[in-house]
């Protein structure tokens, strides 16, 4: 396999080694039934679901041929990973609004083509979306600010 090849299937690989670090985590705790879900369920199946979808994203890149001569991302690699990171540190100090904002705006910055308005849009949204979907449909105990 040429060097392109493997830089074209790192994002899968990566994605595909969350997936089964996240289910092998998640296994370690009660995962009850489908009806009676215990802790272990939704990280189990989310890690399946990640593998899933990195088996199909690299499936996908190996039908691609490479165009050109390709580099490793560094830039949103750092950036993404930074905002993680952030997200990590401050969500138990700030809570989920202020994590989730830096975290966003870090990420946001692994796109070199962003407009204010846009990434003001994203952040908003998102951090919207994520706080209904986690916090108030499925419980996750995380204050909105501060704890």
């Amino acid at each position: 396999m040429s060097s392109p090849k493997i830089l074209q299937l790192m994002p899968a690989a990566v994605l595909a080694l969350t997936g089964i670090g996240v289910a092998v985590q998640g296994s370690s705790y009660q995962i009850g039934t489908l009806t009676a879900m215990g802790p272990g369920f939704l990280p189990v199946a989310l890690g399946v679901c990640l593998i899933l979808l990195a088996l199909v994203l690299g499936s996908a890149e190996l039908r691609v041929a490479p165009e050109k001569e390709l580099a490793f991302p560094l830039r949103p690699v750092l950036w993404v990973g930074g905002g993680i990171l952030a997200w990590v540190l401050l969500i138990d100090v700030l809570g989920f609004f202020p994590a989730s904002i830096v975290q966003l705006l870090f990420s946001s910055l692994a796109l070199q083509q962003q407009g204010w308005r846009s990434i003001a849009m994203l952040v908003i949204g998102m951090t919207l979306v994520s706080y209904i979907v986690f916090v108030t449909l499925l419980g996750v105990p995380v204050p909105a600010f501060g704890s």
